[in-house]
């Protein structure tokens, strides 16, 4: 492995915490269910605080699919599979000489952004831009006549 390609790994198990798989973190419980709790504790007579955080021992899988993030640690949720996923499509874009800058939509805490900027500075390429883009108001209402999850292969080996 050269100092480039370790330079890449390392700001991906960064972006991702890597370092935190096994570790149990704690998430936090959404507000609507935190308001009913506090309110059935009233009911009951119960004057103790409510918990307004679970624990949860995070696992490779999860760090290697994005399918757990926690708001207190790491700064992209997309996992290692879809960073690796924009690493092979910005080579196939270098290779290929695509003109254009780059983009993230909805970014959370701009982690894929940061690894965009990374694999440009990696290269020596000050030609290209980043790109930062989100709504700040969250994830538009979910279409039933679309299916809610499909599975893509990310291994760009195949």
């Amino acid at each position: 492995m050269d100092n480039r390609q370790a330079y890449i790994a390392l700001l991906k198990k960064s972006l991702l915490d890597w370092n935190r798989i096994g570790v149990t973190e704690f998430k936090p419980i959404k507000k609507p269910k935190v308001k009913l709790l506090k309110a059935f504790a009233k009911l009951l007579g119960i004057e103790e605080e409510i918990e307004i955080c679970k624990t949860h021992l995070v696992t490779y899988e999860e760090k290697l699919n994005g399918t757990f993030w926690n708001s207190a640690q790491g700064d992209t949720m997309i996992g290692l599979k879809r960073l690796e996923n924009i690493e092979f499509c910005f080579h196939e874009v270098i290779k290929n000489q695509i003109p254009g800058d780059f983009i993230e939509t909805g970014v959370w805490r701009g982690g894929a952004t940061i690894f965009m900027k990374g694999l440009l500075s990696s290269i020596g390429d000050t030609t290209r831009k980043v790109w930062v883009a989100d709504s700040f108001e969250g994830l538009p209402e979910v279409n039933k006549d679309i299916p809610f999850e499909v599975k893509h292969d990310l291994d760009p080996k195949k």
